[in-house]
């Protein structure tokens, strides 16, 4: 496959730091810790967000989904070391709100990211033979193209003849049933 200038560029430097799993993990320590230090009372649940989103648009889904219900467990579990005037069924119904939503904010994220794959893939020039129409796939192998774009895409493919095909090929054949 020919590359095109998008892809022969290298990300900058800040998506490549934020596409490390190590970071995306030492960011939800760090959101975790910071809010353990400040108390009960004041919350950033909005920051639980960021690792989850940097792992799922970055990573992998299962470290976003990991993220999204280790961080409210660990949050629940500091009910039990701070001293809050809540009542334990709230933390709980709290935890479960928060992985609920963490849990969506990863699946719509990995599933943007996996749509936006496929629809990347058929972008972009395709080598085709000038003469039989064979698509050169990815490993240097020439193809079909109705092989390549099936494999490649959800379309399918009929065959059919069009009107002016029909009349170069098989004129004798038109000709004789037209006059049947």
């Amino acid at each position: 496959m020919i590359p095109t200038r998008l892809q022969t560029l290298s990300p900058p430097w800040y998506v490549r730091l934020f596409g490390w799993q190590l970071t995306q993990i030492t960011l939800a320590a760090i959101f975790l810790a910071s809010d353990f230090i400040v108390g009960p009372f004041v919350q950033f649940p909005i920051a639980y967000i960021v690792p989850v989103a940097l792992a799922a648009q970055f990573s992998n889904p299962r470290l976003s989904y990991s993220l999204a219900i280790i961080q409210p467990l660990i949050r629940f579990g500091f009910v039990f070391i701070w001293d809050v005037p809540w009542s334990l069924t709230v933390s709980i119904v709290n935890a479960i709100i928060r992985m609920a939503v963490l849990l969506t904010i990863a699946y719509f994220i990995n599933r943007t990211v996996r749509l936006t794959r496929e629809v990347k893939r058929l972008e972009g020039f395709l080598p085709i033979c000038s003469f039989c129409k064979k698509i050169r796939n990815e490993q240097n192998e020439w193809q079909k193209i109705e092989m390549y774009i099936s494999k490649n895409s959800q379309a399918d493919f009929t065959h059919s003849i069009c009107p002016e095909c029909a009349r170069t090929h098989y004129a004798d054949f038109l000709d004789k049933s037209q006059k049947t």
